[in-house]
C-alpha cells in the first residue's frame, strides 16, 4: 500500500510539473507575462515542495496548524502567494499562512519555508545563522543560493524554471526531503 501511495504520488507530482511547464510556455509567449509566468511557477513549486519534505512532528504534528510561509525581503510573488492557502487551492496536504519580512524580524524563527529572491540574497546572509539548526526550509533564486549553504535554489533556462537541492543543509536542519523530488532536480549538493 505504501509503494502504491508513493507511485501514486509520484505520477500526481510529474503530472503537476508537465501541467506548469506547459503552462508557463504558453504564458511566456508574450513578453509581458514571461516575469509572471515563471513567478508562478516558482510560487506553485515553492508549495509542492511541502509536500516532499518530512517535517518533524512538532512542525506538522496539528493538522490545523498552518505551515508558515516567509517571503524575506523583496516579493516577486505578489498576488501568486496570497495570505492564506488552503489544501484545495493548490492541491497539496496543508494550509499556508504567508508572511513577508525584514531579515531582522523575530518571527523569521517561527516559519516552516523562507524565500529568499535573487534581490534579497544579502537577507539570507544575515538570517542564516538564526536558523542554522531550526527546521526550516530554505529556498530562494539563483544557483549561487545552494552554494550559501541555502537548501533548495530556483533557477531559469531556456524559460524553464529548474531547481537545485542542497543535501548538507538540509540534513543540518534535521529535513529529510524526498528522493522523488530529488529526482526533478536539476543539480544535488551532497
Amino acid at each position: 500500500m505504501k509503494q502504491f501511495m508513493k507511485t501514486h504520488n509520484l505520477q500526481k507530482w510529474l503530472l503537476f510539473v508537465f501541467f506548469l511547464y506547459w503552462h508557463a510556455f504558453f504564458l511566456s509567449s508574450t513578453a509581458f507575462a514571461a516575469p509572471f509566468a515563471e513567478y508562478k511557477v516558482k510560487a506553485a513549486f515553492f508549495l509542492k515542495f511541502a509536500d516532499f519534505v518530512d517535517w518533524p512532528l512538532d512542525v506538522v504534528g496539528n493538522a490545523s496548524d498552518p505551515i508558515r510561509i516567509g517571503v524575506v525581503g523583496f516579493d516577486p510573488f505578489g498576488e501568486l502567494l496570497p495570505d492564506e492557502i488552503s489544501p484545495a487551492d493548490e492541491g497539496g496536504n496543508f494550509y499556508f499562512k504567508v508572511t513577508r519580512l525584514s531579515p531582522d524580524d523575530e518571527s523569521i524563527t517561527r516559519c516552516n519555508l523562507l524565500y529568499f529572491s535573487a534581490q534579497s540574497q544579502e537577507a539570507f546572509a544575515a538570517v542564516r545563522e538564526k536558523i542554522a539548526d531550526k527546521p526550516i526550509l530554505t529556498v530562494g533564486d539563483g544557483k549561487p543560493f545552494v552554494a550559501q549553504g541555502g537548501m533548495i535554489a530556483f533557477s531559469l533556462e531556456k524559460n524553464r524554471v529548474r531547481f537545485s537541492a542542497n543535501l548538507k543543509s538540509l540534513q543540518k536542519a534535521n529535513l529529510n526531503i524526498s528522493a522523488q523530488l530529488l529526482q526533478l532536480a536539476e543539480k544535488v549538493i551532497k
